[in-house]
């Protein structure tokens, strides 16, 4: 078996291993390695909604959560109003333990997956 086909078979096995409402870090232009929350998966695109620590991201205002993912961490946490879309090979690792818990939270962001849904 050649490289491309074992770098195939490996994107495959991450791709199965990908689920919506994880948290996973993305490495992309826009995200620039920050965690975020996977929405959907399909094909080679990831949907994503990305977390900050900063009110304002491209001069956007943040929806601030009620309680931040991370446990250790004491700071406000915020998340992008809008779900944002990258390919997959610019997924990171899987942050284990920091999904979103907060039932308000999780209502923020189906509505976020719901708009999204709306605007395709």
């Amino acid at each position: 078996m050649d490289k491309r086909q074992q770098a195939k078979k490996n994107q495959e096995r991450k791709l199965k291993r990908i689920r919506a409402g994880e948290t996973w870090s993305i490495n992309d232009v826009r995200t620039r390695g920050h965690k975020a929350t996977i929405t959907k998966v399909k094909n080679d695109e990831v949907r994503h909604i990305p977390r900050t620590h900063q009110p304002i991201t491209r001069r956007m205002k943040n929806i601030q959560l009620q309680e931040n993912p991370q446990k250790s961490d004491k700071r406000k946490t915020y998340i992008l109003p809008k779900v944002q879309k990258t390919s997959f090979k610019y997924l990171g690792k899987k942050q284990k333990g920091e999904d979103i818990k907060n039932p308000v939270d999780k209502s923020i962001i189906r509505h976020l997956k719901k708009q999204d849904r709306k605007n395709k």
